[in-house]
């Protein structure tokens, strides 16, 4: 299970400020196969984004996202080899520890109306956890570091540049801590 919320505040040039909230809470079976989503996005208190729904992969075929909200969506399809967020992620600390300095991956989180997505991830050097500001717990780091490098690109399109990037610090734990 994971229950993600956050808050940015957009300050424009005019002078003018739009708080944009997202919650997003997934639950994702051990085995990985099957997910459950539900995702909002609010801007100034008011919810303009909301999905929710499932999708099973468990009999190893491609699978069709069975939306609960909205019920205007056209029709997902998840292809057999995707992965979700959660075993997307202990895929990528294996191929971490591993020595692997590329992973290339199909994932799906339903956060969005987006579907699928290819993701190419950059694995820098292994790194000793530093200490870090505000982290009073060291044992919330483990004991690596991985620098990334994520690109996001549509699944069923050519193109050659990412509809959007990030950089992370991955623990071998999991946590994120930049």
């Amino acid at each position: 299970v994971t229950d993600h919320r956050s808050t940015l505040t957009y300050l424009y040039t005019d002078g003018n400020a739009a708080r944009i909230t997202t919650d997003y809470v997934t639950y994702e079976s051990l085995d990985g196969t099957s997910l459950s989503f539900t995702s909002k996005r609010a801007k100034n208190g008011m919810v303009y984004e909301s999905y929710r729904g499932s999708v099973d992969l468990s009999d190893g075929q491609e699978a069709v996202v069975m939306y609960q909200e909205p019920d205007f969506l056209d029709e997902v399809r998840v292809p057999k080899d995707a992965q979700f967020p959660m075993r997307h992620t202990l895929s990528l600390l294996q191929k971490a520890a591993s020595g692997a300095r590329f992973y290339d991956s199909v994932i799906f989180d339903g956060s969005d109306d987006t579907g699928p997505q290819n993701v190419n991830i950059f694995i820098g050097d292994t790194k000793q956890v530093p200490d870090v500001a505000g982290v009073e717990d060291r044992d919330l780091l483990g004991d690596k570091a991985w620098p990334l490098r994520l690109a996001f690109f549509p699944l069923d399109d050519d193109i050659t540049v990412a509809d959007y990037e990030m950089d992370l610090i991955t623990h071998d734990n999991g946590v994120v801590s930049d």
